[in-house]
């Protein structure tokens, strides 16, 4: 193997292995995100959930003082 012929097939081990640790940092990043989301939507529905109860329980005082 030449000198060159080395240093294409170092280079092209480089490339690869900086392939690999972006490869390895956006499947880091993703999963991140992917929980980020679902905190976010838990989040969200929790709101929504006491946003009803808000509602309810302001509808049911709206009735009991009308009733006094």
């Amino acid at each position: 193997m030449s000198f060159r012929d080395a240093n294409y097939a170092t280079e092209a081990q480089n490339f690869i292995s900086m392939i690999n640790n972006m490869s390895g940092k956006y499947n880091e990043v993703k999963q991140v995100l992917e929980t980020y989301h679902n905190n976010f939507t838990r989040i969200a529905t929790d709101f929504e959930s006491i946003s009803r109860i808000i509602t309810s329980l302001q509808s049911e005082m709206g009735h009991s003082m009308g009733q006094s």
